[in-house]
């Protein structure tokens, strides 16, 4: 070969050899570009699951919590218009428990106290279907005993003639069907005209 075929030869490949380092750092650039842009995509993917998870699981929470809250028992103390016997023209109160909530409560016993620290019962069945209202016997016990009473006449009887302006605090604690416990507390008094009031003062759940 020539001197001048063999300069043309090299010269070409020359040419071509730029030529492929060019389309290779075009390829290499484009490459590039879509790994930096598949990375971004996946990291974006990624987080927008992260979210959704998180999301879902907020959902999932507040729904528990929800069928939790729509199928409880809440028990409170209240009265009960019931007629007298032998005089169905007439009525009298009873006080009662009376489930308020939505699911029946079992083991249910109510605590009481008073400001004059006199022994209490208020006793009543452990177990109040939804609705259901369960008369409470309420007695002072002790070295001067009463006998238990349910008439709210009766009850405001003793409680003006023994706590007068005291308070008397109501714990009633009950459980679910699943176990949870729960607690209402109530307080007692009697009013200026004298006749009782009961106060519905907390709801909440019950360390077991």
């Amino acid at each position: 070969m020539d001197t001048p075929t063999a300069q043309t030869v090299q010269t070409y490949a020359q040419a071509v050899q730029a030529i492929a380092g060019t389309l290779l750092f075009f390829a290499t650039v484009v490459t590039l570009w879509y790994l930096r842009r598949y990375t971004k995509e996946t990291a974006r993917l990624r987080e927008e699951a992260h979210e959704q998870n998180e999301k879902t699981a907020r959902l999932a929470e507040a729904a528990e919590r929800q069928a939790q809250q729509s199928f409880m028992p809440i028990l409170t103390l209240t009265m009960r218009q019931s007629p007298v016997p032998g005089n169905p023209a007439g009525f009298l109160y009873h006080l009662v428990v009376k489930n308020v909530g939505s699911a029946p409560a079992f083991n249910a016993f109510t605590k009481a106290s008073s400001s004059m620290k006199l022994p209490l019962r208020l006793l009543h069945p452990r177990t109040v279907a939804v609705g259901d209202s369960e008369p409470v016997m309420f007695q002072v016990v002790g070295a001067d005993e009463h006998p238990a009473v349910a008439w709210i006449r009766d009850v405001e009887r003793i409680l003006r003639n023994i706590v007068r302006d005291n308070i008397i605090m109501a714990e009633i604690n009950f459980e679910g069907a699943d176990g949870r416990a729960y607690e209402t507390h109530h307080s007692l008094t009697i009013g200026p005209e004298g006749a009782l009031l009961i106060h519905l003062d907390t709801f909440q759940h019950a360390a077991k």
